[in-house]
């Protein structure tokens, strides 16, 4: 808003000067000056020159001139950060400006991200992209941006490519009573078999970390061996590993 009032100003300025220099050139031609063929030579901000023949409309064209580069200097700024469903920053994602400018960047360790320089009223598009990765929102479109836009993007796993699970193995004698299964795709389900196919223990994960405390379903502690998990995602990936808990 402060922008928009800043160029509404200096418009206003550059009209009464505007007026004032074509008022003055009128009583210059008075004074013997044909109007009808005169040049002027009017050298702008950044050293281009204007050239052309006065007239009674000449002030119009100047001002429509000088309100065009007023709005090619106005620059802006698209700004966010990329966090996940615990708003928690995911780093990395690549963040894909296209429209007037075509370019890119990656969000730093604290999920943040900012094009500045941007042309005023013009249309952008940002995408964000990361491998083994959905957002919410996929595609963020701005039409004739004028103000500094700042947005909230959200993502989760959804492949088990990024599976983590650790400590693998389990060594109790160093008081480790749990096993992290991490960068899991939420609504993934979880179930830990015995090396006889016995069901020790079934869950749901709704979050993109889960920490099973090595106890089965009837919330009993599971001895020491070598035991099998299936991980099964909402979309049908699966994948089945094996954990070992050591005494």
């Amino acid at each position: 808003m402060k922008q928009k009032i800043l160029i509404i100003l200096i418009f206003l300025i550059l009209f009464i000067i505007s007026v004032s220099s074509e008022i003055l050139w009128d009583n210059l031609n008075s004074g013997g000056v044909e109007s009808s063929s005169a040049n002027f030579i009017i050298n702008d901000s950044i050293g281009q020159s204007i050239i052309g023949k006065t007239s009674s409309n000449s002030n119009y064209h100047n001002i429509g001139y000088w309100f065009s580069k007023i709005f090619s200097l106005v620059k802006v700024s698209i700004s966010g950060r990329v966090l996940d469903e615990n708003r928690n920053p995911i780093k990395d994602v690549k963040i894909q400006l296209t429209g007037f400018i075509n370019t890119s960047l990656k969000s730093n360790s604290e999920g943040y991200f900012c094009f500045t320089g941007l042309t005023i009223e013009k249309d952008y598009s940002i995408k964000p992209v990361k491998e083994g990765y959905s957002f919410i929102p996929q595609i963020i479109s701005f039409s004739s941006i004028y103000n500094n836009e700042y947005m909230e993007i959200y993502g989760s796993i959804n492949s088990l490519d990024l599976l983590k699970i650790y400590p693998n193995p389990v060594k109790k004698k160093d008081n480790i009573e749990y096993i992290m299964f991490s960068n899991v795709p939420p609504g993934t389900n979880l179930k830990i078999y015995d090396i006889s196919g016995m069901k020790l223990f079934e869950v749901k994960i709704n979050t993109s970390e889960f920490e099973w405390n090595l106890k089965n379903s009837a919330n009993q502690n599971i001895s020491s061996g070598i035991y099998f998990y299936i991980l099964k995602t909402s979309s049908g990936d699966e994948k089945i590993g094996k954990i070992a808990i050591i005494k």
